[in-house]
Parts: C-alpha cells; structure tokens; sequence
C-alpha cells in the first residue's frame, strides 16, 4: 500500500505505523488501492467528537473514489472561514480502500464546533469537504479535562479520597472499594454531564460509579466530581486515570506531578497521585497524641517484607521518626509535633502503601 503524508517526511514513521497496524488489522488489506480518476465524495465520518490537544487520534472518512495518485493531502478546516485549517499541523492519512480514508489527527488543533470538515485536496481540481450540517458528517473538536495543577507543590494532587479529616488529601486506597473519591480540574475546565455525551472515569482500569458534580455554580461551571471506587482483584499494574467528557477521553498517569496528562506529544494537564495500595488497611493503636508528637503503635501487615516509612499526611507531610518493626504485623515509631486536627497516616513498605480506614485518624489535641 502507497503511503501519503502531507509534510514531506515529518511523520513517515508514525504513518508507517499506521500502515503496518490499522490498515492490515482493521481492514485486512495488503497491496495498493485500485487506481481512479474520478472524483473523491465524502459520505460518512466514523467519529463526531475530536480532542482538540491529543494526537494520533482516528477518524474513517468513509465515501467513494479514494485514490492515493489524486490526493495530494488531507487537513481539517473551518467551513465558516473560508476552509481555514483548524490545526497548526496538518493530520496524517492512508487511503485504505477505493471506500475508506483513515485520517489521524495532530494535537495542536482549535477548539471548533458545528463547522468542522475533513477537507480532501486533489492534485487536480477543487477541494473535495465534508459537510458538518449533515449528521452523518458532523465533526467537533473539544477541549479535554485539565486537572488541577498546583506548581507550588510537588507532586500534584487533583485525585483524593474525599473524608471528614481536617487532613491534607489522602492519595492512596485499598483494593476493597467502596471509598469516595474527588476529581479536581484546574478551576477554568468545567465537567459536564448529559445523555448525548455522559461523563464516566476509572482509575487502574475499575470504573468509578455514583459519579456527581461539584463545586457548581447554579447548576453549572463545575469544577470537580466525585466517584465512588470499585473494588479490585489485584493491585493494578498501573493506576491511569481514564475520563470520558463532552465526548472526548483522555488518560492521565500515575506520576510525580507537572507533566503532560498523557504520553508525549498529547495534551497539557497534570500526572496524579493516586494510587491503589494493598487491601489490609492499618489500624492504630495510639488514636491521639499531645501537640508536640508521641510514639504510636500501627498495626497491619508485611511490615518485615522492606524497611516501613510513616507519614502523617497533615499540612506538613510530616514523616515518623524511629520506625521500628516489632513484628510483621506490628510497628512503633515517634509523630512529629503538629498542630490540633485528626490526619491519616500512611505506611508505605516498598512499593506497597497501607493506610488508615478513614474513620480512626491519628488525632493531636492539646491536653
């Protein structure tokens, strides 16, 4: 099959990926598309909504005519605007079949609605555009979610577990389920939720479910939602946070905070934190301390298995002092001073976090 790019030779490889994948799995072709002279049409696009700052992303342009020898390139314009691109970088495409054009996109486009068409230019004669007013043909670009990214701190935290603490967010959970966590954009993304174009997100590939919307004015402009965490048979080898909104989806990584929400070359947001942790959570022993620190006694288990850190997770993300392993399911170690206020605390041997149940914080009060 003859391979085609707009910009000589900036993206031969990824087209070529293309090729090699989609092509031959998708369509289970091999060898060139019949030769024709006649003009291209445009009947059909496989998808309606396009992330406007995630690349590679597919569409089908489906119609008749589709010759690699009469195209000389694809692009994505403004129908309003005298067919003005609405991308800084045109998309790349292979002509599959007579039938079949697959077109995939850049990730530097404009958010445009209701006037998007997929513009075919011959190397002879006019340009052939899809017509956005026809259903079968409407094509949207939209921004994906933005999460919340505070600079003044790393790692960032826009994924929490939503508890009655006077604690800083607790970013790790157990396996069971069943905790609620919040979803925090960056303050100007505002998630919706409809029938046409329903909101839905999962964490380590468990979908959360009760999914609400928050921070809200009047009903609209929310700033966040919650969900509740389904439960899972293992801890998840990676703990993506996947959201489906306003028709797009986008990933987001477990990382160390301030990077690109997806892999390179996609979309401008923030990694998160959370994670899925083991399924015993930790009980304390020691529910309260004076104000200036204590020992505490935490209770749980494969506390042998590495050397044990303990934080508390106040203002401060204070660490414990003087850990020390009195069996596999038993520690001591000394709080650091804090101030008034119940925090979680979170033990995290090796890779594996445990933390408390939400319910019996480590409270310090003066006496």
């Amino acid at each position: 099959m003859t391979i085609r790019i707009n910009t000589a030779g900036k993206r031969a490889a990824a087209v070529a990926a293309v090729a090699g994948t989609v092509v031959a799995g998708v369509f289970g072709m091999s060898g060139s598309a019949n030769a024709t002279s006649t003009t291209p049409t445009i009947t059909k696009l496989s998808v309606h909504r396009i992330a406007t700052s995630i690349g590679n992303q597919l569409i089908v342009v489906t119609g008749t005519n589709f010759d690699e020898n009469t195209i000389s390139n694809v692009k994505l314009v403004d129908t309003q605007n005298s067919n003005a691109s609405v991308c800084t970088t045109a998309p790349t495409y292979i002509v599959a079949s007579p039938t079949s054009l697959l077109v995939k996109t850049a990730n530097d486009c404009a958010v445009a609605k209701s006037k998007v068409g997929v513009d075919i230019h011959p190397t002879s004669g006019s340009d052939i555009v899809s017509d956005p007013t026809v259903a079968a043909m409407a094509l949207d670009l939209v921004a994906p979610p933005t999460l919340f990214d505070d600079d003044t701190s790393v790692p960032d935290a826009p994924v929490f577990l939503v508890n009655g603490g006077s604690a800083a967010p607790v970013t790790v959970a157990p396996m069971s389920g069943g905790q609620i966590v919040e979803v925090k954009g960056d303050g100007t993304y505002h998630f919706t939720t409809s029938t046409a174009y329903p909101l839905k997100a999962s964490i380590g590939g468990v979908p959360l479910t009760n999914l609400a919307l928050g921070g809200c004015t009047a009903g609209t402009n929310c700033t966040y939602f919650t969900g509740k965490l389904g439960s899972y048979k293992a801890v998840p080898a990676n703990n993506d946070l996947v959201i489906t909104a306003n028709g797009v989806t986008a990933t987001y990584h477990s990382g160390s905070g301030n990077s690109g929400c997806v892999a390179a070359s996609s979309c401008t947001g923030t990694t998160h934190t959370f994670t899925i942790g083991d399924d015993q959570l930790i009980k304390l022993s020691t529910p309260s301390v004076p104000l200036t620190g204590g020992t505490i006694t935490v209770n749980g288990k494969g506390f042998k298995a590495a050397t044990p850190t303990v934080a508390i997770t106040g203002a401060t993300h204070a660490t414990c002092s003087n850990v020390t392993v009195v069996s596999d399911t038993k520690l001591t170690c000394d709080a650091p001073a804090n101030t008034a206020g119940a925090y979680p605390v979170d033990v995290t041997v090796g890779t594996t976090h445990t933390l408390d149940n939400g319910t019996n914080y480590l409270v310090y009060s003066a006496y």
